[in-house]
């Protein structure tokens, strides 16, 4: 069978839609069975990141700003406390050291990290992200 260029490129068009939807769908799935988001971390510096922080800010979700406190300090403190009291996933957009001491911290907590992936803004002046869940 002999492709041309427009019929090479639906054919990459559609098995990216393709591939996308099965990520998100997956992603969906697995968000379900970790449980209600209880705590997000993210760089207050960046409006991306406090945008991420707004859309998930509800009752019983403690946010993190990594500027505001030292990560490793606020996982010694409130985030060990709210955890316990109220157990679920984390989530969190920000740069790679924090999501690092994150994964670390969450082990004493028996969490883990279960997603993980680089985000690039669409802001220029901002850097690549990674936006991760502890469950």
């Amino acid at each position: 069978m002999e492709m041309d260029r427009r019929t090479s490129l639906q054919a990459l068009a559609i098995s990216g839609l393709a591939l996308g939807a099965n990520q998100a769908a997956t992603a969906n799935v697995l968000a379900a069975d970790r449980g209600p988001v209880r705590v997000v971390i993210y760089d207050g510096r960046y409006p991306s990141c406090r945008d991420f922080a707004k859309v998930h800010a509800g009752q019983d979700v403690l946010l993190v700003d990594t500027q505001a406190q030292d990560i490793g300090l606020a996982w010694r403190g409130k985030i060990a406390a709210h955890i316990v009291k109220r157990p679920g996933r984390i989530e969190g957009l920000s740069l790679f050291a924090d999501q690092f001491v994150s994964a670390l911290m969450a082990r004493d907590h028996g969490l883990r990290l279960k997603a993980e992936d680089r985000v690039t803004s669409k802001l220029s002046a901002e850097p690549s992200f990674f936006r991760w869940t502890l469950a």
